[in-house]
């Protein structure tokens, strides 16, 4: 009987050891899959830092875009004051010039005419030397 009792006991310490071998294999396979699980969260964890990165990015591209628009609709508000500044301009210069044509016009017919005055002059007084003399 001593056999018997020492083969139960070594069955059931056999058993006990079989009961912890599962065990310890189903803790290395849950410890490889927590692993894998932890490697998941990390490369989650690196692709949700990298977003943020790129969304931080964006939002600087997007801030300075607005930016830009402004400015460029401000310049071109200031371009358009500057071409009518110079188109107003242009035009003065342009109504100065036909107002110089002008002066020039009426000075040379002055001038023709006061030739002309002085030609008819000289001609009255010969006329008049003439009735004198005649």
């Amino acid at each position: 009987m001593d056999a018997l009792a020492d083969q139960g006991k070594t069955l059931q310490e056999l058993s006990k050891y079989t009961k912890k071998l599962k065990k310890t294999r189903a803790s290395k396979e849950s410890v490889k899959e927590l692993r894998g699980e932890v490697e998941k969260m990390k490369a989650f964890d690196r692709l949700k830092s990298e977003f943020l990165r790129y969304e931080a990015r964006l939002r600087k591209a997007s801030d300075r875009e607005k930016s830009l628009k402004l400015l460029c609709e401000r310049k071109e508000s200031e371009l358009a004051r500057v071409d009518a500044q110079v188109a107003a301009k242009e035009s003065a210069l342009a109504k100065a010039s036909s107002f110089e044509m002008q002066i020039q016009t009426a000075r040379a017919n002055d001038s023709a005419r006061v030739n002309m005055i002085a030609r008819l002059e000289s001609k009255l007084s010969k006329a008049r030397v003439e009735v004198v003399n005649a």
